[in-house]
Parts: structure tokens; C-alpha cells; sequence
């Protein structure tokens, strides 16, 4: 909760997403109607609000508050159960383990959003906006590919019904993917989506360039038309978090 009076201090810069109890539905819906009134612009999950471990109806009645107060949902990497508990490891940290977890951070993040597109979440709450924060972007077109064409062969068989989209199309109009780092990501920003790519800094952590961010950004989006450019840098969260 320290974070709303934290932001406060520059509202026309800063505005903080609160992170929401791992405990059940009502509790979760209980803290994103306190976020909402103490003007956090957006919430965050640890777990699926219901405190399972797949993606359930029995979520529908967080989801449903959460589209009425027009709150983003955010997923930083992933997801993990309301029950997980961390283990003390006497290894030393570092290693080829911290390697492979550092560079495969955008790993969990398809699944999920195949999770929620394939349940139909945003069928049932079409303005519902997610995003994925710190997992990359270019990724995304494999993903929507496959999504579009495993959709199209086995939707009878597997009796999934997405109406009249395709399953790249909810991606399109509930999702957001935050990126750091990804030249790869911003060169093919048209088949990632424009309009679904935010730039993240993550300062103060040791992957961000600070106090060279400037050139990061005009390094990545070299080519680039400036409109595009202004979209992912800029216009996409500031439209989502009200500065604009």
C-alpha cells in the first residue's frame, strides 16, 4: 500500500500497480477495489486469483470487477501456485542454472496467454487488458502462429469455441507484452503488433542501461517509422496508465 503514497509525490510521472493477495477470490476482489480507489493504475498477480493452479470460472468474478474498474491485469514472467514455498539451497547462487533462468524469462509467458485466450476469457470480458511485464516480444508472432493454426485443425475435436476471432485476434485486443531489452522484438514490431509492445527500463536492476537509455531505444528502433516508434516507447503505456 506504501507504493500509492510513494507515487504521489510526481503523479504526472509515476503511478504505481498494486500487487494483489495470493488468498482467494475475495480477498483479491477485496484489495483491486483498494487499489482502485487509492488510484493504483493496474494490479498484479502471483497466482490466479482463485488460488489454483489452471486458469478456472471460479477467476470469472475477479475478472469481472477488474473489467468494471477498467484495471490492467499484470503477470511479471509468470505464475506460480498460492502454495509454493522456496527452498534453502546451500549451492552458492550463479552457475549455469541463473544463466538459463535469466535467459528464459519470457518461457511461462505463451502458455499463459494461450491459457487465457483458449478459455475464453476474453470472450466473456472483451475490454479486459493484460500484460505480460518483462518478457520480451519477439517471441509473439511463433506464438500467435501456432496459436491460429493448432485453433483452425483441432478446435471441433477439442470443442473450443472462440466465435468469430481467431485466436491472434483476442491477442491483439487484450494483451501487452513489456520488453527491456529486444532489438529482435522491435525490428518486427508489425507482426508482433505495434500497439501490443511496451519498453520497460527496469531500473535500478543490472539489466537496464541507465543512464543510456536514450540510446538503447534509437539503437533498437533503428528504421523504424517515428509514429512506431512513439508507440512503443511512449504512446502504448501511456494511454493504458492514463498519462495521456
Amino acid at each position: 500500500e506504501w507504493i500509492s503514497t510513494w507515487v504521489s509525490h510526481s503523479p504526472e510521472r509515476l503511478a504505481c500497480i498494486w500487487q494483489m493477495p495470493a488468498t482467494g477470490i475475495e480477498d483479491a476482489i477485496e484489495m483491486l477495489r483498494d487499489a482502485q480507489k487509492a488510484g493504483a493504475v493496474g494490479v498484479g498477480l502471483a497466482s490466479w486469483p482463485s488460488g489454483q493452479s489452471l486458469l478456472s470460472r471460479e477467476d470469472d468474478a475477479f475478472w469481472a470487477v477488474a473489467e468494471e474498474l477498467s484495471m490492467p491485469i499484470h503477470v511479471h514472467i509468470g505464475l506460480v501456485p498460492a502454495n509454493y514455498t522456496t527452498q534453502k539451497v546451500a549451492a552458492k547462487k550463479g552457475g549455469a542454472p541463473q544463466l538459463i533462468a535469466l535467459a528464459t524469462t519470457m518461457s511461462r509467458m505463451p502458455v499463459l496467454i494461450a491459457e487465457t485466450i483458449f478459455n475464453g476469457l476474453f470472450q466473456r470480458f472483451p475490454r479486459l487488458q493484460f500484460v505480460g511485464g518483462e518478457v520480451g516480444a519477439g517471441w509473439v508472432p511463433y506464438l500467435l502462429q501456432e496459436m491460429d493454426d493448432r485453433y483452425r485443425r483441432n478446435r471441433y475435436w477439442c470443442e473450443v469455441n472462440l466465435g468469430d476471432k481467431f485466436p491472434s485476434e483476442y491477442f491483439r485486443q487484450s494483451w501487452k507484452v513489456g520488453f527491456v531489452r529486444d532489438q529482435y522484438g522491435v525490428q518486427n514490431c508489425d507482426a508482433v503488433g505495434v500497439d501490443n509492445m511496451m519498453w520497460s527500463s527496469d531500473f535500478p536492476h543490472h539489466i537496464n542501461d541507465w543512464p543510456n537509455s536514450r540510446y538503447l531505444i534509437d539503437s533498437m528502433a533503428q528504421g523504424i517509422d517515428e509514429a512506431k516508434k512513439q508507440r512503443i516507447f511512449c504512446e502504448n503505456a501511456g494511454e493504458l496508465y492514463g498519462f495521456l
